[in-house]
């Protein structure tokens, strides 16, 4: 498996989430951001339209996969994780988790290419 930034792999990296509201230009929208390495490294992040036939949980996870995509070198590689979910104060964080990695992560939905 070949990923953008080899340091991605050497944690459980965490994609974060943030509902952003509708503006005079633009509808409202979900952004997800990661960090791809250590410290002061480069941000990713992807913004997509707010899907109201999703809701928030069901948007989050698609802004998540969507970046999830970004931070793999190919997208047949998203095949090997799926996503934990849990609540912050402004969104949701999905932790990435290898399905070897974890016993629990063959029985979680896989990820939507």
């Amino acid at each position: 498996m070949t990923y953008i930034n080899p340091n991605w792999k050497s944690r459980q990296t965490a994609i974060e989430t943030k509902f952003l509201f509708p503006t005079k230009h633009r509808s409202e929208r979900m952004k997800a951001m990661a960090m791809v390495g250590f410290h002061n490294e480069k941000k990713l992040s992807v913004t997509i339209p707010y899907q109201h036939e999703l809701g928030f949980e069901g948007t989050s996870r698609k802004a998540a996969e969507q970046l999830l995509l970004k931070m793999v070198e190919y997208p047949d590689d998203v095949n090997d994780y799926s996503m934990v979910a849990g609540d912050t104060d402004y969104g949701l964080v999905f932790v990435i988790v290898e399905k070897g990695d974890d016993p629990w992560a063959d029985e979680l939905p896989p990820i939507a290419g």
